[in-house]
């Protein structure tokens, strides 16, 4: 048994409404946020838009306001204080597509030399990373837990909340909050566009939609532990029942897959780990963009899924309401199914009065629809082929048992999940790894990089992504992995990086508007970004189980190690690959170059893993087993006395294992980016093979221990203790 997970808060910031009073309003009355486009120049006569006017589009660190204002009121909502002992004990769940950036973007065309530089342009540059982000709205709440960042396209809001629901059910943390922001900028209001994604308004399920509109905002809530949350007094409003993710079938960089077997898997996945079959679900909260084919892949979804019940359960697409807001719209959108289940009010989807005959579902009639409470699904879908799906439930009513009255125990595996092989690719053999050829322990030089990367037909996707390609390609090839394995739904694969090809894209991008906005083509909007060495590792494999690139900077390795614990400990995957990935690209290197940190620049690397649970039949020999892995976080330059935040992570570690940690050999990861801290693990592990042996014979010292420990620049710690050694 697992702990329930409730939703405890719940904060809005778009332009239908900066509250949440205000967006249920909006709802209620059937008032939208679009408006004309302000501050780009229009293309193609696409001139609506979702903008938030109170917020100037170029005040430097604007989606930090935007996001701040959201996790505000989510927190107050919840009863939270910030900065309360109650806050510093939660994590930090963010998902964002490109996070603070569009300062340092419009400076790409006039940035300094070091001497010249000033200190707009040391903050732009410092806080364009995604992970920074998170740093810096994590300080101002005093969240001093986990602190992860995921860039999943539109999906992502929904895997942030996926990961910190597993933290809470495994019992690493009691609460955290869930945060996905966006912002609309020039290049990606162009980028878009270009790629036609974009139309004059937003229309889903409508007979004539063309496309949608984009716009700005954040949605935030507060989960927690259902017995934590009646501890403290709190008045919880919905059950998190079940969330899935999972991947397309041979997912592309933004089409979808039009018969939908993809997110019908998701929904099948969630309803089984609620508890509920089909007919159990009272109202659907569509992921309808208002583009051709995403309403069609979703239908055909919903039908496959749901079969004949489809008839019987209302759906609506609120997208209509606020515009699509990337990474904020699974968070909003979940909102407004904890709503459905709190009140029973259903919003219908606006401008629908002309369904589409060939996608014939229950809509919400004009007005809205007030039903009993009952569980709701909302559903999420990214570019990449990323599938996401939320089930909420009531909670029980009065009389009935109390949600999480009791604290079941921690859930854990019979055994750590096993390290079974790890390779590196990079520009030079670290020693360790090099003697350890051929014993689950792999280097391989970069010149493979393209043979190993799909050759000519990928060469136009950014390099970190056919890095990941790459380092995944050969790991797969050594530990023989087969067609079965790699296309179970129980299989996941996770991308750890701290920018992927970010950097590149919004370079290139920006530097082209800046020249001519009508020079940018489809091909420079789609083939960079930092998901997509997940989605050309998932396409090459058929990898079709949970898909997700974590962005959190130099901790991101450790990061993606403890989400497949959680997921491992909870039963849902048997397998993971993982891969830390990051590049020397030129906008990057010459950031830190006029940081005045060029040694810390990431290096063209990474590092793949292949992690499996215990028990599964596997006859793959184990380098280790995954003792316990942690995650914490102190404010930078706050001043409080105590332990860094890699120190805490350590001690985190250590107390969540029973393992004996009395020959534990500590070792820091240096910051490089995503490929760092797992590198770092693979090395050091070899060193420590090479120096105790393998496996010891009967009757020796038990099993050795290897902490590998990384601290980000923002504040954050992580540590993976890895026990070694002693086992058949």
């Amino acid at each position: 048994m697992t702990r329930a997970v409730v939703i405890a808060g719940m904060g809005v910031n778009c332009s239908a409404g900066a509250t949440l009073a205000a967006f249920r309003s909006s709802l209620r009355e059937g008032r939208h946020g679009l408006s004309p486009l302000e501050g780009i120049p229009v293309s193609r006569s696409n001139a609506t838009a979702s903008q938030i006017k109170s917020v100037s589009p170029t005040l430097p660190g604007r989606l930090r306001r935007i996001a701040r204002t959201a996790i505000s009121e989510a927190l107050a909502h919840a009863g939270i204080a910030a900065g309360s002992d109650e806050a510093r004990r939660m994590g930090l769940y963010f998902a964002t597509v490109s996070g603070d950036g569009h300062t340092a973007e419009r400076l790409f065309g006039e940035v300094p030399e070091p001497a010249e530089m000033t200190r707009r342009h040391r903050l732009a540059l410092a806080t364009f990373p995604s992970g920074t982000l998170a740093d810096r709205l994590a300080r101002d709440f005093g969240l001093e837990g986990p602190r992860q960042v995921n860039s999943n396209a539109c999906a992502s809001g929904l895997i942030a909340l996926a990961a910190a629901t597993y933290a809470i059910r495994t019992g690493r943390i009691d609460a955290a909050v869930v945060c996905g922001a966006d912002q609309l900028k020039p290049i990606t209001y162009w980028g878009a566009d270009r790629s036609g994604i974009i139309g004059p308004t937003v229309r889903p399920f409508h007979r004539l939609r063309n496309g949608t509109v984009f716009g700005d905002g954040a949605g935030a809530v507060v989960i927690e532990a259902a017995e934590h949350a009646l501890a403290r007094g709190a008045r919880p409003l919905a059950e998190i029942a079940g969330v899935a993710l999972g991947c397309s079938d041979d997912p592309h960089e933004i089409i979808p897959q039009l018969e939908g077997s993809g997110i019908a898997r998701c929904i099948a996945a969630a309803l089984a780990e609620a508890g509920l079959a089909p007919q159990d679900i009272g109202y659907i909260n569509c992921h309808a963009s208002g583009t051709v084919n995403i309403d069609i892949s979703e239908y055909a979804a919903i039908r496959k899924a749901f079969g004949a019940a489809a008839d019987d359960i209302p759906v609506s697409a609120t997208k209509s309401f606020t515009g699509h807001l990337s990474s904020a719209s699974a968070i909003i959108e979940l909102v407004v199914a904890i709503d459905a289940v709190a009140t029973g009010y259903l919003p219908e989807t606006l401008g629908l009065d002309d369904p589409d005959p060939k996608l014939p579902l229950r809509h919400v009639p004009k007005g809205g629809l007030q039903a009993l409470p009952r569980p709701a699904l909302s559903l999420s879908m990214g570019g990449g082929g990323v599938n996401t799906a939320a089930v909420l439930k009531p909670l029980p009513e009065a009389g009935a048992p109390p949600l999480g009255a009791a604290a079941p125990p921690r859930a854990t595996p019979a055994a750590p999940p096993r390290l079974v092989a790890a390779l590196t690719l990079s520009g030079a053999a670290p020693r360790s790894l090099g003697s350890r050829t051929g014993a689950g322990l792999h280097w391989l030089p970069l010149a493979d990089l393209d043979t190993l990367s799909g050759g000519e037909a990928n060469a136009h996707y950014n390099r970190a992504a056919r890095l990941a390609l790459a380092a995944t390609t050969g790991l797969v090839a050594r530990t023989g992995l087969s067609e079965e394995e790699l296309r179970s739904e129980r299989l996941a694969l996770v991308v750890a990086t701290a920018l992927g090809g970010t950097a590149t894209w919004s370079d290139l991008l920006a530097r082209t508007y800046a020249i001519n906005p009508r020079h940018i083509t489809p091909s420079m909007a789609l083939s960079h970004g930092a998901h997509l060495g997940a989605t050309l590792t998932a396409r090459a494999f058929g990898i079709v189980g949970p898909t997700v690139t974590l962005t959190c900077g130099e901790t991101s390795g450790l990061a993606a190690l403890a989400l497949v614990c959680d997921m491992m400990a909870l039963g849902l995957i048997d397998r993971a690959l993982v891969c830390g990935v990051d590049i020397a690209d030129e906008p990057t290197c010459r950031a830190h170059r006029l940081l005045g940190m060029p040694d810390l620049a990431p290096r063209d690397a990474a590092t793949a893993m292949l992690i499996e649970a215990p028990g599964i039949g596997s006859n793959r020999p184990a380098l280790g087993r995954l003792a316990a892995v942690a995650e914490t976080s102190r404010a930078v330059g706050a001043g409080r006395p105590g332990e860094t935040a890699a120190q805490a992570s350590l001690a985190a570690a250590r107390a969540c294992t029973s393992v004996d940690l009395s020959r534990c050999r500590i070792v820091e990861a240096a910051a490089s980016g995503g490929d760092g801290p797992l590198a770092a693990l693979a090395a050091a592990l070899a060193e420590t093979l090479s120096e105790c042996g393998d496996a010891p014979e009967e009757g020796a010292a038990p099993p050795a221990t290897l902490a590998l420990v990384a601290a980000g620049r923002g504040g954050v710690g992580a540590t993976a203790i890895l026990q070694h050694g002693g086992w058949t």
